[in-house]
């Protein structure tokens, strides 16, 4: 066995995981050079987080103002970030998903003051009970679960969806807007309270405008969106 393959491998046995674009060795689920090349979310809408070419608001947010105040997001969806969030959601990779809920996590930091950050409860897009018993779990949960360790925030689940929908990924915004209307009540009393609503990916914004509504008519003060990815227009 040569130098560099005994390294190799000296390394697979102390550090197991692999990086799961490279396949390198790493300690976690993406080595540092793979997660620091993923698609960051530079330029985008100041209200909904659409990619822009330059900051401001987009056309959506201009003619109509959304429910929700804000929307925060690490990632633009494409590249290896569609593949990435597949993986968490449909194959159980929890640990991905985790890793890339810590980069929410530091741009959280990064960007909101800190007063208002601690007096955030964390608010995860809840699934219909039959959907949770299909896929095993809660992709929003988890992320809000990983927020929650990192920033100290506290998290209510204060939303209830009250019937297990069709996939709304091929849905066109008028279709999802149709399709989320009347489907969420709040379970809990959010009055007066500043809520960071956690999901994976912000792609239309429909799930996110029903939810906050329902959110504001229960009395919160603001809601602000976060997830993993935004989706750009074209998508």
């Amino acid at each position: 066995m040569s130098i560099s393959a005994l390294y190799r491998h000296s390394l697979t046995l102390l550090l197991p995981n692999h990086c799961f674009l490279c396949d390198e060795p790493c300690s976690e689920s993406l080595c540092t050079p793979c997660l620091q090349a993923l698609p960051a979310l530079t330029s985008c809408c100041s209200t909904c987080a659409l990619p822009l070419a330059s900051d401001g608001l987009c056309g959506e947010c201009q003619r109509q103002k959304p429910s929700f105040d804000g929307c925060i997001c690490p990632y633009s969806y494409q590249e290896q970030i569609p593949a990435l969030i597949n993986q968490f959601k449909h194959q159980r990779h929890i640990a991905l998903g985790k890793l890339l809920a810590q980069t929410l996590a530091v741009k959280l930091r990064a960007t909101q003051a800190a007063d208002e950050l601690a007096s955030s409860v964390l608010v995860p897009v809840p699934m219909h009970w039959r959907g949770l018993l299909s896929r095993g779990f809660n992709q929003a949960e988890v992320i809000a679960q990983e927020l929650s360790k990192r920033l100290n925030l506290p998290l209510a689940r204060a939303i209830r969806k009250k019937a297990n929908t069709r996939h709304q990924q091929n849905l066109k915004r008028k279709q999802r807007l149709n399709n989320s209307r009347n489907l969420f009540v709040a379970r809990t009393e959010t009055a007066k309270k500043r809520i960071l609503l956690v999901d994976d990916v912000m792609t239309t914004g429909a799930t996110a405008e029903a939810i906050s509504a329902v959110l504001k008519q229960a009395g919160a003060e603001q809601v602000i969106v976060v997830a993993l990815a935004r989706t750009p227009k074209n998508r």
